[in-house]
């Protein structure tokens, strides 16, 4: 579905005239004048303003859904002979921060009307109320946060609410429960821990947040102030009393195994494949000295444990030590590489090779049980079980700073009880010069990208009209605009360079055409129940005939219309009964689910009114197919004409796309 409210006042705010009011122009100018060497830059920006009042009455009593996908909402302005523009560039949304009047002026006005909004003044030059002067920042200053305390208890139909949302726990899974913008359900989980946890995922989910519109990230502590942390690091010894031996095929050999890792002696490494839990360290074979094989035994042990950390994970380093002055290394001392218990390691010898090739320096004649990596230590704590969440402000600024209210004791906050999150500040800022003041920041911010050629401006303003229709912000209307400072001052982007761009044209509220500013809402609506209709078959869809049924030559203005649509194969074949025979002419057939559309024409003109699209999906019930169009938000006096689209075997080798216009037309009256 598509529904279009036109916009209620509009004005241009021209920097080079600062107190010219241009309320009543046909055509509204997003323009830039820059004198021959670049030194004077003047820019110019647009307002316009729609009123909500219908859309929210239509979402509140859910004529318009409200879901994490729909609706959307488009700001539709038309190019008028915009000229000059460069290759590629942007133009930018905002929401307006303070009230204005639109005026009477025109442009060309003599003398020049100063009325109504101007870059100087919002209401003209009788109040004189500058756009300076102090208010107050969306971006903010400090983030709000609090923290949530969860008892151990029954959750099943408890809620906790945050900032009007209600987070309702329900047992089993939440799939069939249809969450909205100010209900969304928790699965109760088997322990406070995880009942936490799902609570916590719930606010972060991508899905929930676009749905929530809340401005907070909520993550997991733990039940006490002491976790475990690691304070001291383990370390051990390996003494190399014999040079070991191995053998791969049937011999004997010697290894070593740390926390289940095996380090295998091997005399040659060529060909042999590392393991996370097995890696070979090649010995001296042949005849060499006593103390050179422990020497190389113990310094390739070394680089086998050092250079394969990424493999075996074994949280460890290693280095050489020497017995006796003057000797040279034969033996490791092993490093936790991590503080804690967690780097205490188990270590064993293999059987079968050399008899006692290896010994702990602390206990040099000991058992195996003196082989470990041990010291470490932790500051203590059990970690705790998850029953708090830390709920964190995701916007700067006192619009963070929400209401908190429980059903049960089970959820505490802290500090102020009524509070979920608080401590958000705002600052305060004296601006002075002109042009216009807005919102910006995440969430308040909108843009098109232009290149190579004017065009019109379907621009997605979701965010802002979501921040009006949840009393975030005051609905001023939206400020249009390059890239740009408060009164123009920074010369390092769009408005304030020297760089020259074109002016951007488009018609406005006064435009004698049909192409005035509108705000689009989108949302599907389509429903699919085909009762004991037959489908068309794709033999069927190959030679189609496509008609509307009951459609009138006129509607009047304020008509919520269903129109049916027909989709029959060319040539029906016959069926005979007993009590006669049918042609199969008026025998109804259903048309391809979910990839069925209309588009809506201006028959004058041509221009595209709805298109193709999500909002535009073909529905069934058990008479045929059929689709809803509000009226009331179209032009009266107009004729329109519907054209279709069938998509049918989509997604495979076979699929077709066939387009429908036969001229169905009607015409909206007042």
């Amino acid at each position: 579905m598509h529904y279009f409210e036109y916009a209620t006042k509009d004005t241009t705010l021209y920097e080079r005239s600062s107190s010219m009011n241009t309320g009543l122009d046909e055509i509204l100018e997003i323009n830039k004048d820059v004198n021959s060497d670049g030194s004077v830059v003047y820019a110019s920006r647009a307002l316009i303003k729609f009123d909500l009042t219908y859309i929210s009455k239509s979402i509140s009593s859910g004529l318009i859904p409200s879901s994490s996908n729909f609706p959307k909402f488009y700001l539709n302005l038309y190019d008028a002979n915009s000229r000059a523009l460069n290759i590629s560039q942007k133009l930018y949304g905002y929401p307006v921060s303070q009230s204005w009047n639109m005026g009477d002026g025109r442009s060309d006005s003599v003398p020049e009307l100063q009325d109504g909004a101007s870059w100087k003044y919002r209401d003209g030059d009788l109040n004189a109320t500058p756009w300076a002067g102090t208010y107050v920042s969306l971006q903010g200053d400090s983030y709000a946060s609090g923290t949530l305390t969860i008892s151990n208890g029954d959750f099943d139909n408890q809620e906790v609410t945050i900032g009007g949302v209600d987070f309702v726990f329900v047992s089993g899974s939440t799939s069939v429960f249809n969450n909205s913008s100010t209900q969304i359900f928790v699965a109760s989980g088997s322990t406070t821990g995880s009942s936490t946890q799902n609570l916590t995922n719930t606010i972060n989910n991508t899905v929930s947040s676009s749905l929530h519109g809340l401005s907070i990230s909520a993550s997991l502590y733990g039940n006490d102030n002491t976790p475990v942390v690691g304070n001291t690091y383990a370390s051990g010894t390996i003494y190399f009393s014999q040079n070991p031996i191995g053998g791969m095929h049937g011999g004997v050999r010697d290894e070593i195994s740390i926390d289940g890792v095996d380090f295998v002696f091997v005399s040659g490494s060529l060909g042999l494949q590392n393991t996370d839990n097995q890696i070979f360290v090649e010995y001296e074979s042949g005849s060499v000295s006593y103390d050179q094989g422990m020497y190389t035994a113990s310094m390739n042990l070394r680089d086998a444990i050092n250079n394969s950390s990424s493999l075996h994970g074994l949280p460890i380093s290693a280095s050489v030590g020497v017995v006796g002055e003057g000797g040279i290394p034969k033996y490791l001392i092993l490093s936790g590489s991590t503080s804690g218990t967690s780097a205490n390691l188990t270590i064993t010898t293999g059987s079968g090779g050399t008899e006692n090739a290896f010994r702990s320096v602390v206990e040099m004649f000991g058992a195996e049980t003196a082989f470990k990596i041990q010291g470490g230590t932790d500051t203590g704590g059990t970690g705790g079980v998850a029953h708090q969440l830390i709920l964190s402000g995701s916007a700067a600024g006192t619009s963070a700073n929400l209401t908190a209210v429980s059903s049960s004791g089970l959820f505490v906050f802290d500090g102020d009880k009524t509070l979920a999150l608080q401590g958000g500040t705002d600052t305060t800022t004296s601006l002075s010069g002109g042009g216009g003041t807005w919102y910006s920041g995440s969430g308040y911010e909108a843009s098109q990208s232009f290149t190579h050629e004017p065009s019109d401006l379907r621009m997605d303003v979701t965010d802002i009209a979501w921040k009006w229709l949840h009393s975030t912000v005051s609905n001023e209307g939206f400020m249009i605009k390059r890239s740009g400072s408060f009164g123009n001052a920074d010369t390092n982007v769009e408005e304030g360079n020297a760089t020259k761009y074109g002016t951007f044209s488009f018609f406005g509220r006064e435009t004698h055409t049909v192409y005035q500013p509108k705000l689009e809402v989108v949302w599907d609506d389509s429903t699919w129940a085909t009762g004991s209709l037959s489908s068309l078959t794709s033999a069927n869809l190959e030679d189609m005939v496509l008609y509307m049924r009951g459609l009138r030559p006129e509607y009047k203005e304020t008509s919520k219309t269903k129109f049916r649509v027909v989709g029959r194969e060319r040539y029906p074949e016959k069926t005979f009964s007993t009590t006669g025979y049918s042609t199969g002419y008026t025998t109804a057939k259903y048309l391809p689910s979910g990839s069925t559309y209309y588009q809506i024409k201006d028959a004058y003109t041509e221009d595209i009114i709805v298109p193709f699209g999500s909002g535009s999906v073909v529905s069934c019930d058990s008479t045929g197919n059929y689709f809803n169009l509000w009226l009331n938000g179209l032009q009266s006096e107009r004729f329109y004409r519907v054209e279709y689209k069938v998509i049918s075997g989509s997604g495979t080798a076979d699929e077709t796309v066939q387009y429908f216009d036969e001229n169905h037309s009607f015409k909206v009256v007042r």
